[in-house]
C-alpha cells in the first residue's frame, strides 16, 4: 500500500472513531473524557488526511518532473 493511501485509511478510521465518540457523547450519559477523545480523534484525522494529501501531491509532482525530463521539455 502506498504511503498516501495509508494516510488516507488512517484518517478515515480516526474520523469514524471521532464520529462514534461524538455520537456516544450526544446520546449517552458520558462525561468530558469521551468528548476529549472525540476531539483528539478529529484532530488526528485532520492531520493524517493532510499528510496523505501532501504525500499524494509530492508523488504527482515527482511524476510530472520525471515526465518533463524524459521529454526534454
Amino acid at each position: 500500500m502506498s504511503r498516501w493511501r495509508w494516510f488516507l485509511a488512517q484518517g478515515v478510521l480516526f474520523l469514524g472513531a471521532g464520529m462514534l465518540f461524538g455520537l456516544s457523547l450526544a446520546f449517552g450519559s458520558t462525561g468530558v473524557w469521551v468528548g476529549f477523545a472525540a476531539l483528539v480523534s478529529f484532530v488526528v484525522a485532520a492531520v493524517t488526511l493532510y499528510l496523505g494529501w501532501r504525500e499524494r501531491r509530492r508523488m504527482l509532482d515527482e511524476e510530472e518532473r520525471s515526465r518533463r525530463r524524459r521529454t526534454g521539455a
